[in-house]
């Protein structure tokens, strides 16, 4: 029998070429790459009762998490883009806590999310704060409206913004000044609902369809897509800033692997080592004890037996709004034949890093007799020394126990990481410049996710002084 010169040619093409390569696995990734990835901007902290917290350097006196960059909403919710070259890590995975005397610091947690903030709005505002470490991750629950109750954050934790800025390239230009937190929280109800659909971290929370229609700028709705393979993480060069590619938000969410027996290994550098730490909840600028007892009573009333329940699941309706933005761009792009623009100009253009980072603070509508103001930025070198509680700060400190919500928290995403207690804030990043930038931007810009920053300026390698009776690092 005649074998086909045709199959043998074949038979030897395949064994020359060997299998076909197999799908590129996702990296396997340790909490080592929380070190390589922070390191160049902050300093690691070894606490009694959180074990090692990262800090960053070179920030200003009032700067709080989740303030430099903007929201963007996509099919796993609202989801952070950050300006910080750090911003990949710390505002995706594990909590913030901001300690009496220290500031904020990020405790490591190893679920990626788009986000874990807690949300409040009103007919005239949209708030958010980081979620503290207390918060802990269990997919079957989930978080829901009764956080602020459940693990205590007071009115100076919040970022609000008037419902026109929620659109903002540069949130942070945009933030109220603090001080007009207490006037402007009475009025808002909290929102918060992160939940899993599709085995994904979702969270929900203002409504996109009427945020957007009151944000006198488009808020971007994308397609998220997450890369947790090896190439694109070496590809990053240690920066995990997200960018967008048409109507998809790229994101770096690799696995992290929990550490052998549950501790966090000792990082390469540790700046000092501190006993009890006390964290603060944001409640400093209630000065007049009645108006904090009202306004924990008004949380809890509004948070009724929701404690006890689990987050609503995902609203069809709220997965849709990406499809169908991408659905209407596509039919714009096949009746068009060119990609729309932006803006009025011809010469539409994405915004400096100078004019993100400088632009001017509009103020709000008066709320209660007051008018809301644009909180001012603090410049200040990169120090390790200790620092002391901003006016944010509050002024209800811990006991020397861990908090009881903390107590009764048995979940795996910040445990393997975590020993210990509470949290609260150094305040916010904004600017001091013209107001015809601020317009400028809002006509050319376009959210330009991922844009190159300038590098924050890297931590001495001088040792601060270790407290007397520290523990040391294990």
């Amino acid at each position: 029998m005649k074998i086909p010169k045709l199959f043998l040619f074949l038979v030897a093409a395949f064994l020359a070429i060997g299998p076909l390569a197999a799908p590129r696995a996702h990296a396997q990734v340790t909490v080592g790459f929380f070190y390589d990835s922070l390191d160049p901007y902050g300093e690691w902290i070894q606490t009694a009762d959180y074990g090692y917290v990262w800090q960053p350097t070179g920030v200003a006196d009032n700067w709080a998490p989740y303030t430099d960059g903007y929201w963007a909403y996509t099919d796993s919710g609202w989801t952070w883009v950050s300006y910080e070259d750090y911003g990949g890590v710390v505002y995706h995975y594990g909590r913030w806590t901001n300690l009496a005397d220290v500031g904020w610091v990020w405790v490591p947690g190893n679920t990626w999310a788009p986000a874990w903030v807690s949300w409040r709005t009103s007919d005239d505002y949209v708030g958010w704060a980081p979620l503290p470490p207390e918060a802990r991750w269990h997919a079957g629950f989930g978080f829901n409206g009764a956080v602020d109750v459940t693990f205590d954050i007071g009115p100076g934790f919040y970022s609000f913004v008037g419902v026109h800025d929620f659109g903002a390239p540069a949130l942070g230009a945009v933030i109220i000044n603090r001080e007009q937190n207490v006037n402007i929280i009475t009025n808002t109800t909290n929102i918060t609902n992160i939940t899993v659909n599709n085995s994904n971290v979702f969270v929900g929370g203002p409504s996109y369809a009427k945020f957007s229609a009151l944000s006198s700028r488009p808020i971007p709705a994308l397609k998220l897509v997450r890369q947790g393979d090896a190439a694109a993480i070496h590809g990053a060069g240690g920066k995990l800033l997200a960018h967008q590619e048409g109507n998809q938000l790229m994101v770096l969410a690799p696995k992290i692997t929990a550490p052998a027996g549950g501790a966090l290994p000792t990082p390469p550098k540790v700046a000092k080592t501190l006993g009890h730490v006390t964290a603060t909840h944001g409640w400093d600028g209630v000065k007049d004890p009645q108006v904090r007892e009202k306004l924990q009573a008004q949380f809890k009333q509004q948070a009724g037996s929701s404690a006890k329940e689990p987050a609503r699941p995902v609203n069809p309706e709220d997965l849709k709004v990406v499809k169908n933005k991408a659905e209407g761009a596509s039919k714009g792009l096949a009746a068009g034949g060119a990609t729309p623009k932006t803006g009025k100009s011809k010469k539409a253009r994405t915004p400096s890093l100078t004019d993100l980072e400088n632009a001017p603070a509009k103020e709000e509508p008066a709320t209660a007799g007051e008018t809301p103001k644009t909180a001012k930025t603090k410049t200040k070198t990169k120090s390790k020394k200790a620092k002391t509680p901003s006016d944010h700060d509050t002024g209800d400190a811990d006991s020397g126990t861990p908090s009881k919500h903390k107590k009764e928290s048995t979940d795996s995403d910040l445990q393997p990481f975590m020993s210990g207690d509470s949290s609260e804030p150094k305040s916010k990043k904004n600017s001091e410049d013209s107001e015809k930038n601020v317009e400028d931007r809002g006509r050319e810009s376009d959210h330009p996710a991922g844009e190159a920053r300038t590098p924050r300026a890297k931590k001495s390698d001088k040792k601060p002084k270790e407290e007397e009776g520290n523990p040391t690092p294990q």
